[in-house]
């Protein structure tokens, strides 16, 4: 079973793509997850993650996008993949996604509206 779940901070809003055909689209976000550690010295270090998240829903649903804002703390569970693309000169590069299939908001979308 493949299965990931990560909790972090949204580095921006999320974008919204519509695909030329079929009723889904994809909502794109990216999530910096913190850890935090001891280094070999013994002292406390952290270092950020960034999580490249596509969550694809029905267009009727895609009203979840305007919670998805920078800043937004989220939990989400998908499936890890890897994304392979060529970069401006011509090199492969594979970057990490997560598949998502579930957000979760830490705080009630009411307290995230307060913020902005």
């Amino acid at each position: 079973m493949r299965k990931i779940t990560v909790m972090g901070n949204l580095v921006a809003d999320a974008t919204i793509y519509t695909p030329q055909s079929g009723n889904r689209v994809s909502i794109n976000f990216t999530i910096a997850v913190n850890e935090r550690f001891k280094d070999s010295q013994g002292n406390a270090t952290e270092k950020a993650f960034f999580m490249s998240c596509s969550y694809w829903k029905a267009k009727e649903s895609v009203k979840v996008a305007e919670y998805l804002k920078k800043g937004t703390h989220v939990v989400v569970e998908g499936v890890p993949d890897v994304h392979i693309y060529t970069n401006k000169e011509g090199v492969a590069v594979a970057q990490q996604k997560i598949e998502v299939k579930e957000v979760f908001f830490t705080h009630s979308v009411k307290e995230n509206n307060n913020q902005s």
